[in-house]
């Protein structure tokens, strides 16, 4: 957008308790001495006690007191602006936690469909049937209520704020009129001596006028008949709830029966209370509590994906816009943030509404950019007020760049015949979509099929039987080739007709017993296809379906290709990422060009990501992963002997063989990806990979699954990990590990190096996930949000710093050499975004060049410059470097590059100096164009970002 500042490269903080404002606010003077130019937040406001992430938001009018609160906050923003740092917040407008911290979701809680806040969460109050009523249902109990009742896991709780029910952690708040239940119980528990005693006397009058509220569907009568009855309510509530407080205070024998009753009511002995209590209190509330299991049939509320306690916000209403971003108002308006990053912005009802919106309340001058997954050929919306993304395509774009197609296609035939599974990625992404569509989301499926219905119904047609409608919904939203489309109504856009057409198109080829009365119904619907103007029924439920068909599809994207294909489907698991997918370019130097251009004319600020708190693994897992696809023969032949090796130590489970051999090459792969620099299978590195190994096979949903965990498979897989990492006697499948990896891991630090070279170059904003300055090992979460050694990196920078003053030839030469312990990465990151941030103009507005290599070193090099004006940069990393390093060789110098040279373009300098080695070069005339021989350009270091002399002052 025109007038918007520039985003300097940003650094992500991961804030939780034990690292908040405080000790952001003491790394300051690392990232500006890192080149660092914007510090990256991850949510500030009040959050779920103990909340590792801050996505559970309770409270939008405050900031998070377990990070230090406001004043904590305020001095982070003080800190930062004296380092010359700003600051970019993430913003989650999409969901609240639902939990009883949060004030919003307690109201509902205690007062059901009449509380303030009953619309402000998109919750279906209504049944199947017309005017039927429904309670909101809470998914929370670990087995059904009569087992949690008989194990007397549901207690009573009596607070400042009233009576609760309390499950472990949980505190549930009683409706105000189901409180005289408690009561009476508490009144039949005084002493016999004490029933005329005027603690009584006031527990009656108390219990009586509980009793003149009514009941629950006689405030509901007096209601929709007046509707200021609900004020007057709201106000004896709060009124009798006060006076039950003060009555507790003031007559001891009160506080002892209620007390009494709350230990019987959940003790080995008080069966036949708890029994007589509980099932006349949970029937008065406004919720039902069930088993967790039973939400994605049952549940009536939306949710952030399939999680149940993140509950979705109808954040395009106006009042609820305002109450959730009153402190981001206050913030922006101090000027405390200057920019903001929106989660999850396909998670909103309506998308474009929201943001300009936010574009109003930011202005025009803050950057804003959207967590949005971009699908391949995908584009952001042109009407989005943003200017950019978090930057998934980013790294999907590098991935595609380092990869060999030809090693890819074979990696993937290796896979075929080592698993037996014929199907490819977009066999097993139908496949995976359709499964959490009926296991995770069932409820939503069948709501979707009853809109289906009524459209049908207000057209004057035959609907086909409900459970045809709900296969043919699961169908397309398993075929969609997006996450979602955005349409507001008729007319439809020509790309969305596009997305459905192709939707429906494979899903018949796909499904071919789906019913095809069906699957027509669902593109009339999608598309308005037959809706006249005049019929205002069918526009609506047309409306209806898509407004919902557009909030499932991309949960069901996410979960059926990110959290299920991504871990049942790896021929080559680094393209396994979040925004990616199983494939490549075939030409992946052009295709990343191509990628750049359109980046620095559509979405010059979209992040340049390559790790962040959402990616599968770490940057630098996937680099070494990479080389794979240059080794392929060799993976061939390892991936079946170490198979043989460890065939010993699987488990017949279920007559199945555990792992299966999906699950096993996944785990070589990430063994092979996550191996440490040193010190090798220790017990710490052995845990990690248990874990993972048993996130991996959850998320896969084959053996075991988060909903339906199998022990007997686990227990298999966590024993398969011991015993093919013992370190005690004789292990050849470790040794022959070992071996392979050593290589490997080398190819892959200068795929690292490449890769952290183009992010800091390319269009877009460099972005550094916490931690990765040093070689980033991590794996999944919560692998990735292991607390980071800030000092060790500090201490390493500034030793550096230190010596690069003195002699920079001597530092250069010292980091290839011990490359393992990543200060290589390191000074190749302060370098870069240093030289980046002097020369800001020129990477955020400067022309974007490819260039090429010649001779038969072409397809071993990815080149471009920048310009702007007389200033010139260009950015120079190997690629495919498996051939050049035989025995440990770095790619460096004449015997590895001998005459490739690198063409430059039109105009170009002919003096430039190395930012990262301080070299100088000179380009050479070679018929009318100007060459820089390669082996000077990789001289003593293995990627090269060159400046023109005019550039480096």
């Amino acid at each position: 957008m025109k007038g918007v500042r520039t985003l300097p490269s940003t650094y992500r903080f991961q804030l939780r308790p034990g690292f908040g404002f405080a000790e952001a606010a003491g790394w300051t003077g690392y990232l500006k001495q890192l080149g660092v130019g914007t510090i990256y937040l991850s949510p500030i406001l009040a959050a779920r006690t103990g909340s590792p992430h801050g996505y559970d938001v309770t409270d939008a009018s405050r900031i998070r007191e377990e990070l230090g609160g406001e004043r904590g906050f305020a001095a982070l923003s003080e800190s930062s602006k004296r380092a010359g740092l700003k600051l970019l917040l993430d913003v989650v407008p999409n969901h609240m936690a639902a939990s009883g911290e949060n004030p919003w979701w307690r109201d509902v809680l205690e007062n059901g469909r009449f509380s303030p806040y009953a619309d402000w969460f998109d919750i279906d109050w209504e049944g199947e049937g017309r005017g039927a009523r429904k309670r909101l249902l809470l998914p929370i109990l670990g087995d059904d209520l009569r087992s949690v009742l008989e194990r007397g896991e549901l207690g009573l709780a009596l607070d400042d704020d009233g009576i609760h029910l309390r499950y472990y952690e949980a505190r549930l708040p009683l409706a105000v009129g189901s409180y005289g239940i408690v009561l009476a119980e508490a009144l039949s528990y005084l002493p016999k001596r004490e029933r005329t005693s005027r603690a009584a006397i006031d527990l009656s009058r108390l219990i009586a006028r509980i009793e003149r509220l009514g009941d629950r569907s006689e405030r509901e009568r007096k209601i929709a008949r007046d509707p200021k009855a609900a004020d007057r309510i709201a106000s004896e509530k709060r009124a009798i709830r006060k006076n039950l407080l003060a009555a507790r205070a003031a007559h001891p024998e009160i506080r002892s029966a209620l007390q009494r009753i709350a230990r019987k009511a959940s003790g080995e002995k008080g069966g036949a209370l708890r029994e007589r209590l509980f099932e006349r209190l949970l029937a008065r509330q406004h919720y039902r509590l069930v088993f967790w299991k039973r939400a994605a049939a049952e549940i009536n509320y939306r949710r952030f994906f399939n999680v149940a306690d993140l509950v979705a916000l109808r954040i395009e209403r106006p009042a609820v816009f305002a109450a959730r971003h009153a402190m981001l108002t206050r913030l922006l308006r101090e000027g405390a943030i200057d920019g903001l990053r929106v989660d999850h912005v396909d998670g909103l009802v309506d998308p474009e509404e929201y943001l300009v919106r936010l574009r109003r309340r930011a202005g025009a001058r803050r950057p804003i950019v959207v967590e949005k997954i971009l699908a391949e050929g995908e584009r952001l919306p042109p009407a989005w007020p943003v200017d950019g993304t978090t930057g998934y395509e980013f790294a999907a774009a590098v991935a595609g760049a380092l990869v060999d197609p030809v090693g890819f296609r074979a990696l993937r035939g290796t896979w075929k015949r080592v698993t037996g599974d014929a199907a490819g990625f977009a066999e097993m992404t139908f496949r995976k979509k359709r499964q959490v569509a009926a296991m995770h989301f069932a409820g939503e499926t069948r709501a979707l099929a009853l809109r289906l219905r009524d459209f049908a119904a207000a057209q004057g047609d035959d609907p086909p039987p409900l459970e045809e409608l709900e296969g043919a919904v699961r169908t397309i939203l398993a075929a969609f080739p997006v996450y979602r489309t955005y349409a507001r109504g008729a007319p439809i856009a020509a790309s969305n007709r596009s997305i459905v057409g192709r939707a429906i198109r494979d899903g018949r080829k796909a499904d071919p017993a789906v019913s095809r009365p069906a699957l027509r119904l669902v593109q009339k619907a999608l598309l308005f296809e037959g809706v006249s103007r005049k019929n205002h029924a069918a526009r609506r439920e047309a409306e209806r379906f898509v407004q919902g068909f557009q909030s499932l599809s991309a949960p069901v994207f996410a979960k059926g290709v990110e959290d299920s294909t991504f871990y049942a489907y790896a021929p080559l698991a680094a393209l396994n990422e979040v925004g990616g997918g199983a494939s490549v370019p075939r030409d992946g130097v052009a295709a990343f060009h191509a990628a750049m251009r359109r980046r620095l004319k559509e979405m010059p600020l979209s992040l340049n990501a390559t790790a962040t708190h959402d990616t599968k693994r770490g940057e630098d897992v996937r680099a070494r992963l990479y080389v794979l696809s240059e080794l392929a023969r060799a993976w061939d032949s390892l991936l079946p002997r170490w198979m043989r090796l460890n065939k010993v130590h699987r488990t017949k489970v279920e007559n199945v063989e555990v792992p299966t051999p999906a699950e096993e090459a996944l785990y070589y792969q990430t063994l092979l990806g996550a191996w440490p620099s040193s010190g090798g299978a220790t017990p710490v590195f052995r845990k990690r990979i248990r874990d993972y190994v048993l996130k991996a096979a959850r998320e896969a949903k084959e053996g075991t699954s988060w909903l339906t965990p199998n022990a007997e498979h686990e227990e298999a897989l966590a024993r398969f990990v011991d015993r093919t990492l013992r370190t005690a006697g004789a292990n050849p499948f470790l040794r022959d590990l070992e071996s392979f990896q050593t290589g490997l891991s080398r190819c892959g630090a200068w795929n690292g190096l490449a890769q952290t070279l183009l992010k800091i170059a390319a269009p877009g904003v460099p972005d550094v996930y916490q931690g990765s300055e040093l070689w980033d090992l991590r794996l999944v979460d919560p692998d990735n949000r292991r607390p980071v050694d800030f000092e060790r990196r500090r201490s390493m920078l500034e030793e550096l710093a230190t010596r690069a003053r003195r002699d920079r030839t001597s530092v250069v030469s010292d980091l290839v050499r011990h490359w393992e312990d990543g200060r290589i990465k390191l000074f190749l990151l302060a370098e870069g975004l240093t030289f980046r941030r002097r020369n800001e103009p020129l990477f955020s507005r400067g022309e974007y060049l490819a260039m090429r290599a010649s001779s038969s070193h072409a397809r071993h090099v990815l080149a471009f410059a920048r310009r702007l004006g007389t200033d010139w940069a260009l950015a120079v990393v190997p690629r495919l470097v498996a051939p050049f390093c035989v025995n440990g060789r770095p790619p460096v110098g004449g015997v590895v590059w001998g005459e490739a040279s690198l063409v430059l373009p039109p105009g170009a300098p002919e003096t430039y100096a190395n930012v990262l080695t301080g070299e100088r070069l000179r380009a050479e005339k070679s018929g009318r164009s100007r060459i820089l021989p390669l082996r000077d350009v990789f001289e003593t270091f293995p990627v090269a970002l060159l400046a023109a002399e005019t550039s480096m002052s």
